[in-house]
């Protein structure tokens, strides 16, 4: 958040105006870390972002980040004993703090990194978030290390934008566009290195504050769970009233959660569907029915149709143009 008003300082633009529409005024002069309403911090986001019109405003802001932007956050990731504890402890305190996207600790072919998964549609923004977190991990990496990082690959769930020059500065030799998940993965070479700001007692300490400040709806992650029933429900009627039976609660108490999140099931629901859908087009090679099965539709059509309205792409035209990705 500051880091964006501080932008627009140097640029000589009122940030007052969009924090008032965001019900956030009382943030303009603070330079403490707070916690920020989800709804409300992605609005300010948007506005900025399609108003003031940066397209690259994640990789500006996240390219400034430095291990004392994130605050308790950084510190209690920074402060555990090993890379994989960082990273780990980093993407949860993220979902704390954003809980619309997942951060995943990974290990894939000599590799290690993370995986962040969009919960529920951030529209055309999601550039701008992925790319201040991926800086943020890059930049806890580095910390931990004391080392120039090797970045093996980097895959973006999302479409190439127009400035993808300037992501050299991510020193990636592969980057992938219009994946399923962003995945940033570094060389294992560096799995075993020392963290030199280990504090075990200062992690835990940290961690427990920061985790005992966060708001319920963030530290619950209501989005995350409904989610998880349903990726793992693939051949059952995943409708709110199942969704919610799962959850013990009642689908009126669901619709009412997630309207406080400025979010609905259906939001989830899609974003799941998405990400599953490209995950099987790009990385199977099961037919255009089949993928529509086992996403719970009852032909191709309809599922075509659904995945259409997600991406603007009909399945085969979006298999076609990442057919790279394809598994042997």
């Amino acid at each position: 958040m500051q880091d964006i008003i501080s932008l627009l300082e140097q640029r000589n633009i009122d940030s007052l105006p969009y924090l008032e529409k965001c019900e956030l005024s009382h943030v303009a002069n603070v330079s403490s870390v707070e916690f920020i309403e989800f709804s409300k911090f992605n609005k300010f986001v948007n506005l900025v972002y399609f108003e003031v019109n940066i397209p690259d405003l994640g990789l500006i802001t996240g390219s400034n980040y430095h291990i004392n932007s994130h605050g308790l956050a950084g510190i209690a990731a920074m402060a555990q004993k090993d890379i994989k504890s960082c990273l780990t402890i980093a993407g949860q305190v993220l979902e704390y703090r954003f809980p619309a996207l997942t951060a995943t600790y990974i290990e894939r072919d000599n590799c290690f990194g993370i995986r962040l998964d969009e919960i529920i549609p951030l529209g055309k923004a999601l550039p701008v978030f992925i790319e201040q977190v991926i800086y943020a991990f890059i930049n806890i990496a580095k910390e931990v290390i004391q080392k120039p990082l090797e970045i093996q690959q980097l895959r973006l769930a999302y479409p190439e934008p127009e400035y993808s020059e300037k992501y050299d500065v991510f020193l990636s030799p592969s980057i992938e566009f219009n994946c399923g998940s962003t995945e940033c993965l570094i060389s294992d070479a560096i799995l075993d290195e020392p963290n030199f700001h280990a504090n075990p007692e200062t992690a835990k300490t940290v961690l427990n504050h920061f985790q005992s400040t966060s708001p319920e709806s963030n530290k619950n992650n209501l989005f995350r769970k409904i989610k998880s029933i349903l990726d793992d429900s693939v051949e059952e009627k995943t409708d709110q009233k199942y969704v919610a039976d799962k959850l013990c609660i009642s689908p009126r108490t669901l619709r009412r959660k997630l309207g406080e999140l400025d979010s609905s099931f259906a939001d989830i629901k899609n974003s799941s569907i998405k990400t599953r859908a490209i995950n099987y087009l790009i990385h199977s090679r099961k037919s255009i029915t089949e993928i529509s099965y086992l996403l719970g539709y009852h032909d191709a059509s309809h599922f075509s149709k659904a995945f259409k309205a997600l991406t603007k792409y009909a399945p085969k035209e979006y298999r076609e143009a990442n057919m790279t990705n394809l598994s042997p």
